[in-house]
């Protein structure tokens, strides 16, 4: 629990409500409720706090933010210059695919194609796994990085990829990087786009690759929660207050 989020209070949001979110587990958490509630802004004040744990300038459209992690409690209405940046990342921040994952794959440049870490083994035969209905496979290059193929052998620009598989590419990619640390991971409407399986699937492909994180998930889909999760969803009606 030291480097797990444990309470998030938005006080003073748009000047008539504060948010309480206080159900918060160690590993997942799903909010869900009606458009315009503040879940996306709330999920932007975190990520904002968490990678500057200081900005007292900055602006939430609140008074303040607070985030209860371990024995600490952050604030963004108080400067705090000990702490350093939180291990925490947006999964769905639009990102240009072929830059994101072609050039993070070039960490692999003159890797041995023989002797490929199990881990990196696994991304790959999670990904074709994912893709196999639509015929197309990843494969490691032995100039460094990756190519997609399809069942003709034919190279896939990755830019022609659909939305859901970019979107299931980079989210994959992120936590595998992420390398089993306990980081934060923040997901905004991650159904969009995806098939209705891998909405239900998300959650524990996402925790296979990090058991070691924390996810926060805003999301109006309830495939999200149906296999098994459905004692980690909170109601953000339930959180708020009415100044």
């Amino acid at each position: 629990m030291e480097n797990k989020i444990t309470a998030i209070t938005m006080k003073g949001l748009w000047s008539f409500i504060d948010i309480n979110w206080t159900k918060i587990d160690p590993s997942v958490n799903i909010l869900i409720g009606e458009n315009g509630t503040g879940k996306s802004t709330l999920m932007n004040a975190i990520y904002a706090l968490l990678k500057n744990p200081c900005p007292i300038n900055k602006d939430f459209y609140a008074d303040y933010i607070s985030i209860k992690i371990g024995d600490k409690e952050i604030r963004s209405d108080i400067e705090q210059p000990e702490l350093s940046p939180f291990l925490v990342e947006k999964l769905n921040k639009e990102e240009d695919i072929f830059s994101y994952v072609s050039d993070k794959f070039n960490l692999m440049q003159n890797t041995d194609a023989t002797k490929i870490p199990d881990d990196m083994m696994k991304f790959r035969d999670t990904i074709n796994k994912l893709f196999s209905k639509a015929h197309k496979k990843i494969e490691f290059s032995d100039k460094g990085g990756f190519l997609i193929r399809d069942d003709k052998q034919m190279i896939v620009d990755p830019e022609k990829l659909s939305s859901g598989e970019k979107k299931m590419l980079i989210f994959l990619y992120k936590v595998y990087l992420s390398n089993k640390r306990p980081f934060v991971f923040l997901l905004d409407e991650p159904e969009l786009s995806l098939s209705i399986k891998w909405q239900q699937y998300l959650i524990e492909i996402l925790l296979d690759f990090n058991p070691n994180c924390q996810l926060f998930i805003v999301t109006h889909s309830p495939n999200i929660a149906t296999r098994g999760w459905m004692d980690k969803v909170s109601f953000i009606e339930d959180c708020i207050t009415n100044l």
